[in-house]
């Protein structure tokens, strides 16, 4: 079947130059809204991951701070004690200043006490501004002090008075101590002595020892002794005596 178009020339020109320009501008306003529509899309898409993010993050650290908080409440208790305990240590010691502190004196004492003394009389008196403390104590002996006599069976006893010096060097290094002295000091024989034996001269059956029995005194420095002054370093322990033989040797020669 043969077509025949019936149109002029010229509108058929027209007509065929025009349709491409329309066909263009119809695909164009079709196309442009579906673009903004999935730009619009992956953007609100896009907001919303980082929004859940921001939130949970949010969450998390509202967590913290909430144990942080629980943490704080639960120490503050013991800052408060703390407050209480200094202000009522505050209080003692306005109460009790000027008094002595015996407590930290026989602390260094015993800390300083040598090995090869020991005490067993302590006296202390305070009187104004001004105290005392005497010490009865022995110092023991090496067993070499005992070295043969002039008559067989005998034996004769040269004492040691350097475990007497070391403990006035001790006492003298307490910074609650102004000045230490010695008030006597005198060998004594602890054990069974036979009847009518020499004390100076033991028979070599006697049971005991020897020791130097000795007193001294301190007098107290109220500047370091009393409560409210403020602590120093605890004093180094006494170390060992020595007892060896060369020594004892020496000191009897």
């Amino acid at each position: 079947m043969t077509r025949i178009n019936l149109l002029p020339p010229e509108r058929i020109k027209e007509k065929r130059g025009r349709a491409p320009a329309e066909r263009s501008y119809l695909w164009l306003v079709i196309a442009l809204p579906l673009i903004a529509l999935l730009l619009m899309g992956f953007w609100w898409f896009s907001m919303s991951g980082q929004l859940n993010s921001k939130d949970e993050e949010l969450q998390q650290k509202n967590a913290e701070l909430a144990d942080i908080q629980a943490k704080t409440a639960a120490l503050k208790q013991y800052q408060d004690r703390q407050e209480e305990i200094k202000s009522i240590e505050a209080t003692v010691v306005q109460a009790l200043s000027g008094r002595v502190y015996w407590a930290r004196i026989l602390n260094n004492v015993a800390i300083m006490c040598p090995l090869n003394v020991w005490l067993f009389s302590l006296n202390g008196t305070t009187s104004g501004t001004e105290g005392t403390v005497t010490f009865e104590a022995r110092a023991t002996q090496c067993p070499n002090r005992l070295l043969g006599g002039f008559f067989p069976g005998m034996l004769d006893y040269h004492p040691d008075f350097r475990p007497v010096a070391g403990w006035l060097d001790r006492m003298a290094q307490i910074e609650q101590f102004s000045r230490v002295w010695l008030s006597n000091a005198e060998p004594e024989f602890i054990g069974a002595v036979p009847e009518g034996a020499d004390p100076a001269r033991i028979v070599t059956s006697a049971t005991g020892n020897w020791v130097i029995r000795f007193s001294s005194t301190a007098t107290l420095n109220m500047q370091t002794a009393a409560i409210g002054t403020p602590r120093t370093a605890a004093p180094a322990a006494a170390p060992a005596p020595s007892t060896t033989p060369e020594e004892g040797t020496e000191g009897g020669t």
